[in-house]
């Protein structure tokens, strides 16, 4: 039996960036939250930048944070 996660019904809407922001996401999300994080579509998160070691061309440290969570980019 799964029990239901106690933030199932929440959306979140992340506008941070770096370290602190995506890690607060990853743990609401964790806990059942739909974070969507929005990104600056020139750039992205500067984290994905942060290396090495890289993931392809992405900085393997910032791939865990954002995990469970739909990219979108505002412009």
């Amino acid at each position: 039996m799964q029990h239901p996660r106690p933030l199932e019904d929440i959306v979140i809407v992340e506008l941070g960036h770096s370290v602190a922001a995506p890690y607060a996401g990853l743990i609401l999300a964790d806990l059942g939250a739909r974070v969507i994080k929005v990104e600056n579509p020139q750039h992205g998160d500067y984290a994905r930048d942060w290396g090495p070691p890289f993931w392809g061309d992405k900085a393997s440290r910032s791939i865990s944070p954002i995990r469970r969570k739909p990219p979108r980019c505002a412009s």
